[in-house]
């Protein structure tokens, strides 16, 4: 495959993975408007008296299903308001690895992954990705039994149907679109400046020169220089690098 070529792929690549992170941020700007992770608030409460996590901090652990972004976000704005801990927000964060692991297998892994390097080696990648969101959940849930006292729920978190109702009787799908082509011309204008820029070195041959720049200090390590400028490559742009990657197998 020549440099036009991967040039090409890349190009399509970008523009799949432009299309599908769109639809994510549809998604996540639609549960957010309407509130929808709201109504199992009080269905967390059980499990919140098990786990030592506040339910709040539960809920939005769902978030992770459409994004990291959609999560963070409710989690920092709960943190800042005083309804859940920072030791909620921690163990959160490690527990929602499987979750996460659902947004990024249906953004990344097979649109991308899967068909730039094949079934066997992706889901090699794939179950040692498991793998450590598991460790990862487990830890998350000791550190909560161990660490976190109990939640203590106020009024306010058990009352707080009927204000979820006020709120989405106001929400409208014209507001959930405006958020999501904000927030998505954000991501995608620097998401395609950078994919510009790497078709670029590519066309020059940056990706040769980082290989020779690379060889002589990765040898001694006894790496492979071409994996080593793939592993640079992917720090700056992922889909470049497994385009690459492919065309290396």
């Amino acid at each position: 495959m020549n440099r036009y070529e991967l040039l090409l792929k890349l190009a399509g690549t970008t523009l799949w993975v432009l299309s599908l992170t769109f639809i994510g941020f549809l998604l996540a700007a639609i549960i957010v408007e309407y509130r929808i992770f709201d109504k199992f608030s009080r269905r967390m409460v059980k499990l919140a008296k098990l786990t030592n996590i506040h339910p709040a901090a539960l809920v939005a652990i769902l978030g992770y299903v459409t994004g990291p972004r959609v999560a963070h976000g409710v989690l920092s704005e709960l943190l800042f308001e005083g309804v859940i801990r920072e030791g909620d927000v921690f163990s959160a964060i490690l527990i929602a690895g499987f979750l996460c692991r659902v947004y990024i297998i249906l953004r990344w892994f097979i649109p991308v992954v899967l068909p730039l390097l094949g079934p066997e080696l992706a889901l090699k990648l794939l179950c040692f990705n498991i793998t450590i969101d598991a460790i990862l959940t487990i830890a998350g849930f000791f550190y909560a039994k161990l660490r976190l006292r109990p939640p203590v729920l106020k009024d306010r978190d058990k009352l707080s149907s009927n204000q979820n109702e006020d709120d989405v009787s106001e929400a409208s799908c014209k507001k959930a679109l405006k958020r999501a082509f904000e927030n998505f011309a954000k991501f995608a204008l620097k998401y395609v400046v950078l994919s510009i820029a790497i078709g670029v070195f590519l066309l020059l041959g940056f990706f040769d020169v980082l290989n020779d720049l690379l060889k002589p200090y990765v040898v001694m390590l006894g790496l492979n220089p071409k994996a080593a400028a793939v592993t640079a490559v992917y720090l700056l742009q992922p889909s470049a690098a497994l385009i690459i990657c492919s065309n290396m197998l």
